[in-house]
């Protein structure tokens, strides 16, 4: 009886062993799938990021060059830099210092630091320094802590015609031309000397199919929120928060820093996002609106386009520059730098010099620099001075740190003295 027992449970017991290794077979057959399908997705989107034109970029370093310092430091708590902003009647946008995401920085001229005098100030240099957010941050909140410029024209250039220097921030995050000949124009009475600091935001309309003063992004979002018409779709500024969402998701996370898959998946995502924030409806007639008032009527081709456009940005310099002669007002143009050029980069800065169409900026500086052998226009190129500089000095792709500005600063001051001739007393360096 004992052995006949045994053998029913034995024989009971196969169904069961017999399912198991059928589900346990299962599970490792999906595992395997699963696995092979993440494998050649991983593959799919290695080979796809490849064939891309251009040297290999890795997930890590496509994450990091679409850091924007200016927009990150701008951002206060649960507000976006977005909330900060307001329609300006003559610039486009700037920053308000009211309301519940104002920014408390901003001035009553809507720029960030110290207040713009109606009138000139006896024995004292107003200078002004304009351009987009490296301009900005070259100057920043100087109420408190004056710039390093300043603090270099206050300790070298004071004693001839001027007791004192201020230097004004006129600079903001996404400005390019005409903003600074406008911003001049408002407030060119009160200054002894203008200074450009730009380049970046210009060269993007080297390859733009839309004319040079098209504004950026930064102005119909901000439009829209003021005027309801002036929507892209109904679900635009959600788009551009989840866009923004998904890539500080992406950044905190390590897989997205690793895998090209993860990045495919998350860059397609926000691709989407995007699209989804421009999409323009036949109601939308005024943001169709905007976009028709810098489209080309006439025909041209790319490199038609590609001239046009640099003769635009020269006419503003011109314009700038003809106006501060008529004032009495010296000025300087300013290219600045990025890290696609001339400074032997860290591995933190590295993933930073992308984000630059090179050949583009390249022809847009030699076109502008040229501007002062053929026309005496005073354009000079930064694009080298951090040339013998090996610490980190860029923040994302065009802003820089303190270092940064602090060696600009220099290069500002000894241009100051040979271009517009204005004397120098013993350096700091000379008292050494």
């Amino acid at each position: 009886m004992t052995d006949e027992a045994g053998e029913r449970r034995i024989a009971a017991g196969l169904p069961l062993r017999s399912l198991t290794r059928k589900v346990a077979f299962a599970v490792i057959l999906i595992a395997v799938a699963c696995t092979g399908t993440l494998i050649m997705g991983e593959i799919g989107a290695t080979l796809y990021y490849v064939a891309q034109p251009g040297d290999y970029v890795s997930p890590h370093a496509r994450l990091e060059a679409q850091r924007n310092a200016y927009v990150e430091e701008a951002r206060s708590g649960t507000c976006s830099y977005g909330d900060s902003l307001i329609l300006h009647p003559y610039l486009g946008w700037g920053n308000s210092a009211l309301g519940p995401c104002g920014w408390k920085t901003a001035n009553s001229k809507s720029l960030i630091g110290r207040e713009f005098p109606d009138n000139p100030i006896p024995r004292t240099g107003i200078i002004l320094v304009t351009g987009g957010s490296v301009a900005a941050q070259f100057t920043w909140d100087n109420r408190q802590k004056p710039s390093a410029l300043e603090k270099i024209l206050n300790a070298e250039f004071t004693g001839d015609r001027f007791d004192r220097f201020i230097v004004l921030n006129g600079g903001h995050g996404a400005w390019k031309q005409p903003q600074q000949y406008i911003l001049f124009g408002l407030y060119a009475d009160v200054l002894a000397g203008v200074i450009t600091l730009d380049g970046f935001n210009e060269h993007y309309q080297m390859v733009s199919s839309s004319r040079f003063e098209i504004p950026s992004t930064n102005f119909f979002e901000t439009a829209e929120r003021r005027d309801g018409r002036a929507q892209a779709s109904h679900f635009s500024e959600a788009a551009l928060v989840l866009d923004a969402m998904l890539y500080r998701f992406a950044l905190a996370h390590r897989i997205f820093h690793l895998s090209n898959l993860a990045y495919f998946v998350i860059d397609s995502a926000r691709a989407m996002a995007r699209g989804g924030a421009d999409t323009r409806g036949e109601e939308d007639w005024r943001a169709a609106s905007y976009e028709k008032m810098f489209a080309f009527t006439d025909a041209m081709q790319p490199a038609e386009k590609e001239e046009w456009t640099l003769r635009q940005y020269a006419k503003y310099i011109r314009l700038m520059h003809a106006g501060a002669n008529a004032l009495g007002i010296p000025s300087l143009f300013l290219i600045q730098p990025t890290p696609a050029f001339d400074k032997r980069l860290t591995e933190h800065e590295q993933p930073f010099a992308l984000q630059t169409h090179r050949d583009a900026y390249e022809k847009m500086t030699n076109y502008l620099v040229g501007l002062r052998q053929t026309d005496n226009l005073p354009v000079y190129s930064l694009l080298d001075v951090f040339k013998d500089t090996d610490a980190d000095i860029y923040k994302d792709a065009a802003h820089v740190n303190e270092l940064g500005n602090q060696i600009m600063a220099q290069r500002i001051a000894d241009l100051i003295e040979s271009a517009w001739g204005w004397p120098r007393k013993k350096s700091a360096a000379a008292d050494m």
